[in-house]
């Protein structure tokens, strides 16, 4: 049992210090205009910060794998309207589950600027995404996975902007 604990936090550590090189901050312009990052059975704060560690975990694994050099991506998110709807859960576990269906629309709306660790920006703009979820989107792996379509909605742009690997 020790040594399972040794190998993971071992393992957890080396994962760490991968992603150091990257750094990856993302923020709300305004936080009290946020209102639909409420997640199921958290306060508006709770999926504010959910959403933020979210999305930060997404472009730091993209910003390390696409990346060479140390780079810097800083996010701010204007707006964001989040694939689906709360709805209580009846029953006898009531509780909140956030409800997508197809046709739902999805918003993100943000700037960035990619830099260097020393602040030199390479690359900035602002991207402002509405998509609808397809019958084809709401099928396949990971869709129970928190926040799916704004991640892999954030991972097609950045993909799409900076491609896979670049120097």
């Amino acid at each position: 049992m020790i040594k399972t604990k040794t190998v993971f936090a071992f393992a957890v550590l080396m994962a760490n210090a991968a992603l150091a090189n990257a750094e990856v901050r993302v923020d709300l312009s305004a936080p009290d205009r946020f209102l639909d990052l409420k997640m199921p059975d958290t306060s508006i704060a709770s999926g504010q910060e959910q959403f933020i560690r979210s999305m930060e975990q997404e472009l730091a694994a993209l910003v390390e794998k696409s990346f060479d050099r140390d780079k810097s991506l800083h996010v701010v998110f204007e707006q964001v309207d989040l694939a689906g709807h709360i709805e209580p859960m009846r029953g006898r576990h009531a509780r909140e589950v956030r409800v997508v269906k197809t046709m739902d629309p999805l918003r993100l709306k943000f700037s960035y600027s990619l830099s260097d660790l020393n602040g030199n920006v390479s690359e900035q703009g602002s991207e402002d995404i509405n998509i609808f979820i397809s019958q084809a989107d709401m099928y396949g792996k990971g869709k129970n996975r928190e926040l799916f379509f704004e991640r892999r909605m954030m991972r097609e742009w950045f993909l799409g902007e900076f491609g896979e690997k670049r120097q």
